[in-house]
């Protein structure tokens, strides 16, 4: 029995532009919300006082942002199985500093100087990780309570 790649139709090894486009939908609204927001910024951001708008706008551009950063992650995560551990970890690892170090940049190029900008930017990461980890804490008790089966037994040697 041959194994062999030659054997593999191309179609099986390379997928389709169209099942790329299927399977990456999120690209291109993200890529559609960036080309509208670059062309029409007055519009959408000017006269940001009715509330809906307001609420509206921001509301789209912040699941355009997290959708986006979660398929970053999916990617760096198939990346990550591909090449194995130390190197899948260190992928999801320079995946998620390089989400951070984008938002930061973005959020100081507004266009003021403002050195307490900075600060309260990385500040807020901060505690967002803190609060992430204290959530995956709590979780884990939980659930080692409620199955009870979660053992820890210090070996020391005599």
């Amino acid at each position: 029995m041959n194994t062999s790649r030659q054997h593999i139709s191309k179609s099986a090894r390379y997928p389709s532009l169209r099942q790329i486009a299927k399977s990456e939908w999120i690209l291109g609204i993200a890529l559609l919300t960036s080309l509208i927001v670059m062309q029409f910024d007055d519009v959408l951001m000017g006269n940001l006082q009715n509330r809906t708008k307001l609420v509206a706008v921001m509301a789209w551009l912040f699941i355009v942002i997290l959708a986006a950063a979660i398929g970053v992650v999916r990617h760096a995560e198939a990346l990550s199985v591909r090449l194995g551990e130390p190197f899948g970890t260190l992928v999801l690892t320079l995946s998620i500093t390089g989400i951070e170090v984008m938002s930061i940049t973005a959020v100081m190029l507004h266009g003021e100087n403002n050195p307490a900008l900075v600060r309260d930017t990385l500040f807020s990461v901060v505690m967002i990780i803190m609060g992430a980890c204290w959530a995956y804490r709590c979780c884990s008790a939980r659930s080692g309570i409620a199955n009870s089966h979660s053992t820890f037994r210090a070996r020391v040697p005599i």
